[in-house]
């Protein structure tokens, strides 16, 4: 099991940096067409919208497997090795989750109705669903 994981951040891990690269590539592109050859493009903007979008959630879910997250911890610091610790880093995780699932529920009723109704971005030609 613990090698599944280890499979699982690294291959996350990599999926983000690439996902970082074509973000920064992107918005470098935009940069210099609009100002350099002064011919913006449009696709680059979409491009590093939908980057952000993934990197921003990916990444979440990365660091939390890490358990170097953004959190306040300083009843759990008071409390570490005691009850109240542990069932206060219980109640974290099951909040979490819950909160996890309420946005997987959601995103995948966003999802389905884009499939259904053909929402398509406004440059790319890719239907919002994927994203």
């Amino acid at each position: 099991m613990q090698r599944l994981i280890t499979l699982t951040e690294k291959l996350l891990g990599y999926i983000l940096c690439a996902l970082l690269i074509l973000l920064t590539v992107s918005v470098i592109w935009q940069v210099i067409g609009r100002y350099l050859l002064q011919s913006p493009s449009t696709w680059p903007d979409e491009v590093a919208r939908f980057s952000l979008i993934w990197v921003a959630m990916l990444g979440g879910a990365f660091v939390y497997g890490k358990k170097k997250h953004l959190a306040v911890t300083i009843l759990l610091e008071m409390w570490v090795g005691t009850v109240r610790g542990y069932w206060l880093d219980n109640l974290h995780h099951i909040l979490v989750i819950l909160f996890g699932l309420s946005v997987f529920i959601g995103g995948c009723s966003m999802a389905h109705n884009n499939f259904a109704f053909g929402q398509l971005s406004s440059v790319l030609k890719i239907n919002m669903g994927y994203i």
